[in-house]
């Protein structure tokens, strides 16, 4: 009888022959794993009452969130193993998914948003580049690996777009004219090296991830907010949907592959906009 490990790694194989990403493809590697330390690497342990346990000692631990993604990667694990012929029955058919909440993520406001713009207000090359960084990672959500990897040949200031590049594959976001010019601004006063030109590869901001969120955490310092930067992100999300954005084009927007945090990006403003649509559709 084969190992839950060896069965693990053959699954695996089988998405990544299917075209899944290497993200997601980690992401099933790390569950199993977990999944195997727990059980053992016996595959007579692939038991509703062991699945189960397993589920409530996941909730003991981490946020429910986190094991409904264990759930959702361990449901597809044992359906396969049962077409394989590797279990009778599936262990997983009974047993249902972990209850979610959707609980608030903290958003930043347009007053602390302005603090942060004023506290890189000036024409210095550290205020022109923070102010950039700021004004693009409210406009697009990037995350800060993106931001750290984005290219001046990534750019098209004239159309307002940029091509980014994270943990899910290359996407194009747009953003405002007034962060076209703080782009502008910041790369003509930019230090040149060898070879820069708008159509270089070389990086935008040249700071690693933990470069651009101590940039930010200087900045918050200094409008008194007290915020990290992936509340950018946040943010981003949060006001789309409260303006009213469909969820499937923040998702592309976003760089997203789950709807279980827009969920709670959007219980952030979920009060707000009820408000505004109640105001909507009342009538004198």
């Amino acid at each position: 009888m084969p190992m839950l490990g060896q069965l693990a790694t053959s699954f695996a194989r089988e998405q990544r022959a299917r075209g899944l990403s290497p993200h997601t493809i980690k992401l099933y590697r790390d569950v199993l794993a977990r999944l195997i330390r727990f059980l053992g690497d016996d595959l007579d342990a692939m038991t509703r009452r062991n699945l189960t346990d397993f589920f409530a000692v996941r909730l003991d631990t981490v946020q429910a969130t986190t094991v409904s993604i264990d759930f959702r990667v361990i449901r597809v694990f044992a359906k396969w193993l049962v077409i394989e012929s590797e279990l009778t029955t599936n262990p997983m058919e009974n047993i249902k998914g972990p209850r979610q909440t959707a609980k608030p993520v903290p958003v930043l406001t347009d007053d602390q948003i302005k603090r942060l713009l004023a506290a890189c207000s000036g024409r210095d090359q550290r205020s022109l580049r923070d102010t950039a960084i700021l004004r693009l990672a409210i406009d697009t959500g990037c995350r800060r690996g993106e931001l750290s990897t984005l290219s001046i040949r990534d750019l098209d200031l004239d159309e307002n777009l940029a091509r980014v590049t994270g943990k899910t594959g290359t996407r194009i976001v747009p953003f405002r004219a007034t962060t076209a010019i703080a782009l502008d601004r910041w790369l003509r006063q930019r230090p040149k090296s060898v070879g820069d030109s708008v159509n270089s590869g070389d990086s935008v901001f040249r700071l690693t991830p933990s470069g651009l969120a101590q940039a930010f955490k200087e900045r918050a310092r200094q409008a008194e907010v007290d915020a990290h930067i992936h509340q950018l992100r946040h943010t981003f999300a949060a006001n789309w949907l409260a303006a009213g954005g469909q969820e499937g084009d923040l998702l592309q927007l976003g760089g997203w592959t789950s709807r279980v945090m827009l969920d709670r990006y959007g219980a952030s403003t979920r009060a707000q906009r009820s408000i505004e649509a109640y105001r909507r559709l009342s009538t004198e």
